[in-house]
């Protein structure tokens, strides 16, 4: 009898102390063991550890949290491993800050974490959040504000974010809501490797030994400076210069996925439509060259006359071919002033 009594006193003394909420001292230093153990300083969190950090008493520290899901992660039109890598950036930058313990990084997959995806309501990826120490978590419905949200319809940026995106939208002073400060946004990069010193050397060394090689067996043959020319005139009317500037794509997707090399619109052109005329410009300019130029000194009659022919041929579909393009760009339409003509 006394033995129950005992045991059973234990068991609630067991219960007790599981519900009872979390200290903030004790949460700060789970945190900061889980943030240390991380490569990029973001800590994975399930649906027990966001309830059990977010209800600590007396908390005093934020939560931004990245929602992912591993069905989505196969989507290469979401992006979610860029923009997953430029938060991690963005939670070193917190760390290089005055106060790194002002908030935590943290990630949720959905597979892991479905009570917190329901009690936000987010049924779309990206979804990244802030839970400011004011906000009161809650595993059955969670509304967090706009101006702690970030998906498509709260981000005007370019996406991916990126990182600096990230720190901006975390860091504007909000009414009400925890100030964090970050320091400078980090990316590892080679040109801040001790190599590149010795490498940029030794790029620059064998740089001018080329050239100096080329000048004295390549570039001093006229056949050198013919490729060059024709290759600036392949750019020229390509339209290279107009990509560059307007910053075009090389093709485009329709809604099939397949892909889309022209534009049925009259306004500008795709990169690779500018290169696929801008060839058949250089192939019917090759083609005139070689038979007025070439074909003179080929002393068999009957190959002259062949390649001619083929010339000639090829010179001719090209022509049709450029003027097809130019026409549907431009609307205008083949008119013969000979054959037109009233005699």
């Amino acid at each position: 009898m006394i033995t129950a009594a005992v045991v059973a006193v234990l068991l609630l003394l067991g219960m007790q102390a599981h519900a009872a909420p979390l200290s903030a001292t004790s949460a700060l230093s789970q945190l900061r063991q889980l943030r240390d153990s991380s490569p990029d300083r973001v800590i994975s969190l399930d649906d027990a550890q966001f309830a059990k950090f977010g209800r600590s008493v007396g908390r005093e520290f934020s939560l931004i949290v990245f929602l992912t899901a591993h069905q989505m992660s196969e989507r290469p039109q979401l992006k979610l491993g860029d923009l997953r890598k430029e938060f991690g950036y963005a939670a070193q930058a917190l760390l290089a800050g005055p106060d790194p313990d002002a908030a935590f990084f943290a990630e949720m997959v959905f597979e892991d974490s479905p009570k917190v995806f329901h009690a936000l309501g987010a049924n779309q990826v990206p979804f990244i959040f802030r839970v400011d120490p004011a906000f009161k978590v809650s595993m059955q419905s969670m509304v967090i504000p706009k101006t702690d949200r970030m998906n498509i319809d709260t981000v005007r940026a370019k996406y991916p974010w990126t990182a600096e995106v990230i720190v901006e939208f975390f860091s504007t002073p909000r009414a009400g809501r925890q100030q964090l400060q970050f320091g400078q946004v980090d990316r590892p990069s080679f040109l801040k490797s001790p190599w590149f010193p010795y490498v940029a050397a030794g790029a620059v060394a064998g740089a001018i030994g080329l050239v100096y090689l080329l000048w004295r067996t390549i570039a001093r043959h006229p056949a050198f400076w013919a490729v060059g020319a024709v290759g600036v005139f392949w750019f020229s009317v390509s339209g290279g210069m107009y990509n560059i500037i307007r910053g075009m794509p090389l093709f485009l997707k329709d809604k099939q996925g397949k892909m889309q090399l022209f534009t049925g619109s009259r306004s500008g052109q795709l990169g690779a439509e500018g290169f696929i005329v801008g060839s058949g410009y250089v192939l019917f300019s090759l083609s005139v060259a070689l038979l007025t130029h070439g074909m003179p000194h080929v002393k068999n009659s009957v190959i002259r006359g062949s390649l001619s022919y083929i010339l000639v041929a090829l010179a001719g579909f090209l022509a049709v071919q450029i003027w097809q393009v130019y026409t549907s760009k431009t609307g205008y339409k083949v008119s013969s002033y000979l054959l037109d003509a009233d005699f």
